[in-house]
C-alpha cells in the first residue's frame, strides 16, 4: 500500500517498517487522538485464503490471550477500502534479535544470549499457561526494545491447544526451518506442545552463540530430513569457547526425544540462571576470594529482573534493573533533621558568643527542691573599704560575715543592711569531702556585757578588683544584669 493512505479512515500510513511473505507492517498514526501505532495488512494476494486470512487474524488474538508484557498487544483490526484484511498494534522501537546479530557479526557473548533467552523463556511460560504454543521461536521474531525490553512478535503461527481455532492440517508444515523442532518438520501437528518451542529456542541460542545452524545443509528438503532423522549435535562442537553450562543448557533442549528436553520454558530459565553463575564460583573457589562469600540470594547476572504484567495470574514481563538504586522520598528523611540539626548547632555557637557559657543551677535552688544538703556553699565577707576595718571586734553591725546561698537575688538581699561604703571583698568555695554536716541552729545575737565568741574558721578577705564596682555587668541584647564571676 502507498505511503499516506487513510486505512479505514482512521490510520495515515507514515512508513514502512518491514514485510514478508505474510504481511507488510507500517508505522502509522491515528488521525484523531495522534497515537503512533504499527499497522499489519495483510498482502492482496492472501485475501482468497481463508487459512492464511485465520491464521493472520489469530495472531492479534493470541498475543491479546498471553497476558504477558513480552507480548505485542493487538489494538484494532479491520478490513481496508481494498478489502484487505489488517490489525493494530503497538509500535515499537529498537531492532530485531536477526538484525542485532547481523551488525555484531552472527556471534553474540553466551551471557547476552543467556539474558535474551531469559526474557524470551518467561514469555513462553505464560503463553504455554494459557494453552499456546508459539511454534516460530527465531531471530527474526524476537524484538529488544530501546530499554532493553525483549518482545515476541508474529503469533501468526501459534497452535491453540485448547480452543476453537485447531485448523491446523495434519502433515501441514508451519515454521521456519532452522529453527524448526523435529515434530513440527514431520508434520505431526498433534505432537507439538511446549517442548517443540524449547527446542525452537534451544536451535537460536545455538545460532547466535556458533553463529551457524543446528543442521547445516544445501536445500531446504535436505535440511528438513537431517532435522525429522537426527540427533542435533553438540553445541560445544560448533562453537568450542562456549562454557560447559552454556552448552548443557542447549544440548538439552535440542534433544532428538521431546521426553529428554527440558519439561517446561520455566526449568529452562532456571537452568541458564544457573548456569551463569559458573563464573561467580569459580571466582568464589579462587584463593584471591574470600572465604565468607556466597552465592545465596544472588542473582544470576543473565537473569534479567521481571515485573508485574498488570494481569491477575498472569506471568510478569521483563525489564532490566535499573544500574543503580534511586532514590525514594523515604530515602531523603534525614535532610530536614540534618538542617534543622546544623540550624540549632549555629544558634546555639552564636548565643555563646554573645552571652558567655550558660550558668549552673543555683545550689540553694537544688537543695530545696531535692529537701537534701548541697555539698558546694559560698561565703561571702563584707566590710569597709579599708583593709584595717576587717577585725571582727570593729566591723559594723550587718556587715559580718555570713554564709549566704550561690544566687544574685539573695545576695543583694544581704548586702541592703550594709553600710554604703562596703564592697564585696572575696568569696571562697570549698566542697566538703566528709559526710554533710547537719544543719546547726543559728547563734543567738551576743550581748554587749557579754564575750564575742571566737571563731574556728575565717574566709581570707581579699581585695575586689576596681571592675567589681558595680559587681554586674549590663548585657547588651536583653538589658538584663549578669554578675561577674570574679566579683562573687
Amino acid at each position: 500500500m502507498a505511503l499516506g493512505t487513510i486505512v479505514a479512515g482512521t490510520y495515515r500510513l507514515d512508513r514502512l517498517l518491514g514485510s514478508g511473505a505474510m504481511a507488510s507492517v507500517f508505522a502509522a498514526t491515528h488521525l484523531r487522538n495522534a497515537n503512533r501505532v504499527a499497522v499489519k495488512v495483510l498482502h492482496a494476494v492472501h485475501e482468497e485464503n481463508a487459512d492464511v486470512r485465520t491464521r493472520f487474524l489469530r495472531e492479534g488474538y493470541a498475543a491479546n490471550s498471553v497476558r504477558h508484557a513480552g507480548t505485542v498487544r493487538a489494538l484494532d483490526d479491520g478490513t481496508t477500502d481494498e478489502g484487505s484484511v489488517f490489525f493494530v498494534m503497538e509500535l515499537l522501537e529498537g531492532e530485531t534479535v536477526e538484525s542485532l546479530w547481523e551488525r555484531r557479526g552472527r556471534r553474540l557473548p553466551p551471557v547476552e544470549v543467556a539474558r535474551l533467552m531469559s526474557q524470551l523463556l518467561d514469555v513462553l511460560s505464560a503463553a504455554h499457561a494459557n494453552g499456546i504454543v508459539h511454534r516460530d521461536i527465531k531471530p527474526e521474531n524476537l524484538f529488544i526494545e530501546r530499554n532493553g525490553t525483549l518482545r515476541v512478535l508474529d503469533f501468526g503461527v501459534a497452535r491453540v491447544l485448547e480452543g476453537a481455532v485447531t485448523d491446523t492440517r495434519a502433515g501441514s508444515v508451519i515454521g521456519t526451518l532452522p529453527y524448526m523442532a523435529p515434530e513440527q518438520t514431520l508434520g505431526k501437528s498433534h505432537e507439538v506442545d511446549a517442548r517443540s518451542d524449547v527446542w525452537s529456542v534451544g536451535a537460536t541460542a545455538f545460532a547466535l552463540m556458533s553463529g551457524r545452524f543446528v543442521h547445516e545443509a544445501e536445500t531446504p528438503e535436505e535440511m528438513m530430513v537431517l532435522t525429522g532423522s537426527r540427533q542435533a549435535r553438540s553445541l560445544a562442537e560448533a562453537a568450542p569457547d562456549v562454557s560447559s553450562g552454556f552448552v548443557g543448557v542447549v544440548d538439552r533442549a535440542l534433544q532428538f526425544d521431546k521426553g529428554k528436553r527440558w519439561p517446561s520454558a520455566q526449568s529452562m530459565r532456571e537452568a541458564f540462571a544457573e548456569a551463569c553463575r559458573e563464573p561467580l564460583r569459580a571466582a568464589l573457589a579462587s584463593p584471591e576470594t574470600s572465604t565468607g562469600a556466597s552465592l545465596a540470594g544472588e542473582e544470576a547476572p543473565c537473569t534479567p529482573t521481571l515485573v508485574s504484567s498488570g494481569s491477575a495470574g498472569a506471568s510478569r514481563g521483563p525489564v532490566h534493573a535499573p544500574a543503580r538504586r534511586r532514590w525514594r522520598s523515604r530515602d531523603r528523611a534525614w535532610v530536614p533533621r540534618a538542617v534543622v540539626a546544623f540550624a540549632l548547632a549555629s544558634l546555639t555557637t552564636s548565643a555563646f558568643s554573645v552571652f558567655g557559657p550558660p550558668r549552673s543551677q543555683p545550689a540553694h535552688s537544688m537543695a530545696l527542691a531535692s529537701r537534701q544538703p548541697v555539698g558546694p556553699r559560698v561565703e561571702v565577707a563584707t566590710a569597709a573599704v579599708e583593709p584595717a576595718s576587717l577585725d571582727p571586734d570593729t566591723m559594723p553591725q550587718g556587715s559580718s560575715t555570713a554564709s549566704l546561698p550561690d544566687a544574685p537575688e539573695d545576695i543583694l538581699a544581704t548586702l541592703a543592711g550594709v553600710p554604703t561604703a562596703a564592697v564585696p571583698l572575696a568569696v571562697e568555695r570549698r566542697v566538703d569531702t566528709g559526710p554533710e554536716p547537719t544543719k546547726a541552729s543559728s547563734p543567738k545575737p551576743a550581748r554587749a556585757n557579754e564575750e564575742r565568741p571566737q571563731r574556728d574558721a575565717r574566709p581570707v578577705a581579699r581585695v575586689a578588683p576596681d571592675s567589681c564596682n558595680p559587681p554586674y555587668a549590663i548585657l547588651p541584647v536583653t538589658g538584663k544584669k549578669r554578675w561577674k564571676r570574679e566579683c562573687l
